[in-house]
């Protein structure tokens, strides 16, 4: 609230100046603001009226508490919430510095939380008073791996198997293709362990092993396929789910279900894995070879160009 002046001091300031005498130290002695005094003395010159007028806006004038004004805004009861969302981002916190360091994103580190969240995951959540429960089946289909070998002229073989794949099984498998003047690349899956083994005897001697680094599923063109083929796996497992989980009487669980898996390894996969699709993936490794040459980082992530 600005200060208020009485007429009887802007009447000796404006009489000061109408008479030529020193009007700021009239003003001084009344305790009239310089600001305030030159805007009476610049008023009155280009008027010309050097009496006091009456404020058009009415001037500043005192407020009254009562005490039913004071009951009401000692009442007011506002949440923390409501102040922060009416303060229009105008409200300033200080806070501490945090000190960082530059070992946060070590490998060590990456590790140990990649671990840490692995484990995590293995154990059971639900909701506040609720018991977490994992629903298991009574009885388990056998697993079914899906063995395919692909190129730029699309798959060369593939097969749906039950049972467990191990190095010996797949050399068995490796030794059934055409090896003659041919160069199989491989990643590190533990079923790959001894391929270079078939690559050695005297009867393959045409064919060269070529594995791939680890970690590096950039520069392997059947992730990519894999990962088109998987998805509609998915997709054909959730459009049968009711037919899967029917199971006729008189019929094994395991035997039921075991046909829904061949028929997605014998039958997706040839209609999903298309020549085209081969040629695109193995394609898209290609951007990654330089970057491999110059020994870059890679993310796995990474996209060139849309498959």
């Amino acid at each position: 609230m600005g200060k208020t002046y009485t007429d009887a001091e802007r009447a000796r300031v404006l009489a000061a100046t109408d008479e030529g005498e020193n009007w700021r130290l009239i003003a001084l002695h009344n305790g009239v603001h310089l600001v305030t005094a030159r805007r009476w003395v610049q008023q009155a010159k280009q008027t010309g009226d050097f009496m006091p007028q009456k404020d058009m806006r009415g001037g500043a004038y005192n407020r009254k508490l009562q005490s039913h004004h004071i009951d009401f805004l000692e009442d007011v009861r506002v949440g923390i919430e409501t102040v922060r969302a009416n303060l229009e981002a105008r409200c300033f916190t200080a806070k501490k510095t945090h000190r960082d360091n530059n070992y946060r994103n070590v490998s060590v580190n990456k590790v140990k939380r990649q671990e840490f969240a692995m484990k995590l995951l293995q154990y059971g959540w639900s909701k506040a008073g609720r018991r977490a429960v994992d629903m298991g089946t009574s009885s388990k289909s056998k697993n079914i791996h899906v063995i395919a070998c692909i190129s730029r002229d699309g798959v060369e073989y593939h097969e749906g198997r039950f049972g467990s794949f191990d190095s010996e099984a797949a050399n068995e498998t490796l030794r059934e293709g055409p090896l003659s003047n041919v160069i199989v690349v491989l990643d590190n899956a533990p079923c790959h362990m001894n391929v270079e083994d078939v690559c050695e005897e005297a009867e393959f001697a045409g064919a060269e092993c070529l594995r791939l680094g680890p970690y590096s599923p950039m520069l392997n063109g059947i992730e990519n396929v894999f990962s088109v083929y998987k998805a509609a796996v998915k997709r054909y497992m959730a459009a049968n789910r009711s037919s899967i989980l029917s199971v006729p009487e008189g019929t094994k669980i395991a035997v039921h279900r075991s046909a829904f898996l061949l028929h997605a390894a014998n039958v997706i996969f040839p209609e999903v894995v298309t020549l085209a699709l081969c040629s695109k993936c193995i394609h898209h490794t290609f951007a990654f070879i330089a970057d491999a040459i110059l020994m870059k980082d890679m993310q796995a992530g990474k996209q060139v160009y849309q498959i």
